[in-house]
Order: C-alpha cells, then sequence, then structure tokens
C-alpha cells in the first residue's frame, strides 16, 4: 500500500519509524507505514499555520463550496479510498 503525508500541498513519504496498520476484525497486519518524523511534522505545522492566513479570511460560501467539492472526490473515490 502507497501511502504519503500531505506537508504544505506536497506528497511525501515518511521518514519517521513505522507504524503497523491492523484490521480490527481479524488481528491481521494491512499495512505498515512509516510516520512522519519530527522535521515532517514541524513543517506540516508551519504549512497548516500558512494555509489558515488565507482560509480564514475566505468567505464562508466559499469555504462550503470547496468543502462540498471535497466531499463529492471523496465519495466519488471511495472504494480507492477504503
Amino acid at each position: 500500500m502507497d501511502t504519503k503525508l500531505l506537508i504544505g500541498g506536497e506528497f511525501s513519504t515518511g521518514a519517521g519509524a513505522c507504524e503497523t496498520v491492523l484490521n480490527p476484525a481479524t488481528g491481521e497486519t494491512v499495512a505498515t507505514v512509516p510516520e512522519a518524523s519530527d522535521e515532517q511534522v514541524d513543517a506540516a505545522v508551519r504549512g497548516a499555520r500558512e494555509a489558515f492566513a488565507s482560509w480564514s479570511v475566505t468567505a464562508p460560501s466559499e469555504r462550503a463550496g470547496m468543502l462540498l467539492a471535497l466531499a463529492s472526490a471523496i465519495e466519488e473515490n471511495a472504494e480507492t479510498l477504503a
């Protein structure tokens, strides 16, 4: 399973320790994914702070439209995301 972190609008592979993801029904391993390193977490927080500056002044109606588009994209790709 290919997993990536989204940090500051860029996808990257986690550089931290690996985490095992288990199927709760069977206890079987579903995937082993790399966690974010401390540096990647710091970069993600910086990116979120920068994004908030413009997001917080975006009109609620425009934000709603973006979130609805995101919801539609998630629904359209539910099989892949699951």
